[in-house]
């Protein structure tokens, strides 16, 4: 039986452009294992003339050099803008076809988790949800590379103070990460009742060394 994982991309990445940042992890998955690499809804602004408010698109004609991402925030807006829409991709998605599980590099880190909480506890979010209910079992495994916590009012909601979650969790950290701080991810990781975490002395990326993949992959 074929391991199905979705993939999300980091910001200002695309699907075309994160499947070849994991052509190493492919490989040693082998053909068991299928890949499913979303794009982010949000068209950024550096892709379009004379605005600075990114554009939502759904299109799947997807460009290898389109800049993407999943929520665009600010410190003046707390809400988000692209969350509804984000959500509503992911939820669409899932209500389509299955998952094993999830991996997720930077602001795709970000979302993994929280879809994977979300999935947990649909109605903290109820458009979230399909007549009432999750549109997907909880996934078996989510790996979050450079992940940290969805910041503001949605992070609060999603994850509320002294609550942990089920869905078994791979965070794979970057010792020299200059976007992402070694503590953000470690408290995101401490969201979770199984979690394990991992350092690489590298820095914003994933990690591609033959160790890596064989680790990522044994977390499926």
């Amino acid at each position: 039986m074929v391991v199905r994982i979705l993939a999300l991309h980091g910001y200002s990445q695309n699907a075309i452009a994160f499947e070849k940042r994991l052509t190493a992890l492919r490989k040693t998955c082998g053909a068991e294992v299928e890949f499913v690499c979303l794009a982010g809804p949000l068209l950024l602004a550096s892709q379009l003339p004379n605005t600075n408010i990114p554009a939502f698109d759904s299109s799947d004609a997807i460009e290898a050099n389109e800049s993407r991402a999943w929520i665009q925030w600010r410190k003046d807006d707390p809400n988000h803008h692209g969350f509804p829409e984000t959500l509503a991709l992911l939820r669409d998605t899932l209500s389509e076809r299955h998952f094993d599980g999830v991996l997720g590099f930077s602001q795709g880190a970000a979302m993994a988790a929280l879809l994977c909480a979300l999935l947990e506890r649909p109605h903290i979010y109820p458009p979230f949800s399909i007549d009432g209910k999750a549109p997907h079992p909880p996934l078996k495994f989510c790996i979050a590379v450079s992940g940290f916590r969805v910041p503001g009012t949605i992070g609060d909601l999603v994850f509320p103070k002294n609550m942990k979650f089920d869905t078994p969790t791979l965070h794979i950290i970057a010792r020299n990460d200059s976007i992402v701080a070694e503590k953000s991810s470690r408290e995101l990781a401490a969201l979770w009742k199984i979690s394990r975490v991992e350092i690489h002395e590298g820095g914003h990326r994933i990690p591609t060394q033959q160790s890596w993949s064989e680790l990522m992959a044994r977390s499926q």
